[in-house]
């Protein structure tokens, strides 16, 4: 059996989160992707984005969390240099996209109205001969329970021994998502939804897989009377054709905001991802990791990691072996915790979808929202166990990560 190889890589941007992986044959890259791509400082994120290098020029998943501008911020970058086969994101109705988008920290730009108004037309503006498609990843049921079943084999039977491809499958539109995004019969043919695992193939088998969560159903923790009071204001957002007028609308549906909430910001909606080898009894592997040394901030205790303006790298190998972990989880700006500071509703069922097994396997984990306290149920740590923690941070940021969730890493020992 061919010598199957992963390296994860969180790119140093400080505050923010910009982080890649890629599969490897014989040392060779057969797939690559990334997960998220923005920070507050642009010079950082730029920065990280001109070092960044695939093969071909060629993203072949990227995937969006959600629409903070510390995670987005440097994707119009990310796509003037490099092409992109599939981008995957979490649909988000519009009331809870303009949400997100007047939580944000710092100035709202003008182009970044135009994403949050209908991001498909967004990247058609900036990229449309650049991405192949686009999927939006539906909420689950949370009784919904995963499929563990896989084709196997390629469904459409091209084996290709220089690169892997990513199969899935997609599931009808919801009205309320074309009345949303306003899809024309060309946008049609590119846009998919989905609530589905993807599959990376490679010679004609699947060997790895990515199991998408989108959490949005913590947006009913939102006030429906909130949502009613700006009602109005987001129809007109809807109406307005101007980018200086929605920059306007966005600016007072934040005063409203700040006004009933005050200044607080509540980051619970992400898409989740988790990247991992197909389980299966006959394929062990061997891990070893890697961290170069003007890379990465060592945190004060073993197996955590923060990346402040040094990025951290793991690199595992499949082998017939004994089994060690290799898979990572990817939260964005995910919430896991309860007010009462055990594990919420949004656990449970990421746990339920991902199954136990899967958790188990975890060799690394991106903290959810910098390791923020409110995000981040206390006793955790130790039960997913993962080899590795990331917090990708602004170095000196007195609350990210916080000191009682690094304190909850740290028992992982």
């Amino acid at each position: 059996m061919a010598e199957f190889g992963v390296e994860y890589l969180f790119h140093p941007v400080g505050q923010g989160l910009f982080a890649s992986g890629r599969l490897l044959s014989e040392k060779n890259e057969i797939f690559n992707w990334d997960y998220d791509c923005g920070s507050m400082s642009e010079k950082n994120v730029e920065a990280a984005i001109h070092n960044f290098q695939v093969k071909d020029d060629t993203i072949d998943l990227l995937a969006i969390s959600h629409f903070d501008k510390d995670h987005v911020s440097g994707v119009v970058k990310l796509l003037e240099e490099n092409k992109v086969d599939t981008i995957i994101l979490p649909y988000l109705a519009l009331p809870i996209r303009i949400l997100q988008a007047v939580q944000s920290d710092g100035e709202i730009s003008l182009e970044y109205t135009e994403f949050i108004l209908n991001p498909v037309a967004f990247f058609n503006r900036i990229a449309r001969d650049k991405i192949k498609q686009i999927v939006f990843v539906l909420p689950i049921d949370p009784d919904e329970l995963l499929d563990d079943e896989h084709p196997g084999k390629d469904p459409e039977g091209k084996a290709d021994s220089k690169k892997a491809k990513l199969n899935f499958n997609p599931v009808k539109k919801p009205e309320e998502f074309l009345d949303d995004l306003k899809l024309n019969a060309e946008d049609s043919k590119k846009i998919s939804v989905t609530q589905k695992p993807f599959w990376v193939f490679y010679e004609n088998r699947v060997i790895w897989e990515f199991i998408p969560h989108n959490d949005e159903k913590l947006s009913e923790n939102i006030s429906r009377d909130f949502l009613e009071e700006i009602s109005e204001k987001i129809d007109r957002f809807r109406r307005v054709d101007d980018a200086i007028g929605r920059k306007e609308i966005l600016k007072a549906i934040r005063t409203d905001y700040e006004a009933c909430f005050g200044k607080t910001k509540s980051n619970e909606i992400s898409l989740f991802l988790y990247g991992g080898p197909i389980l299966k009894r006959e394929r062990g592997l061997i891990g070893w990791h890697q961290f170069p040394s003007n890379h990465y901030f060592d945190g004060p205790f073993a197996r955590n990691f923060c990346c402040f303006y040094g990025g951290c790298v793991f690199c595992s190998f499949l082998r017939k072996s004994h089994s060690a972990k290799i898979s990572i989880l990817y939260t964005g700006d995910g919430n896991l915790r309860k007010s009462d500071g055990t594990k919420n509703e949004n656990y449970i069922t990421l746990e339920n979808r991902l199954t136990k097994k899967r958790i188990g396997q975890l060799l690394a984990l991106q903290a959810p929202h910098h390791g923020a306290k409110d995000n981040w149920p206390l006793g955790l740590a130790s039960e997913i166990s993962p080899d590795f923690s990331v917090f990708s941070a602004r170095e000196g940021n007195k609350h990210h990560p916080h000191e009682v969730v690094l304190s909850d890493f740290k028992k992982n020992k």
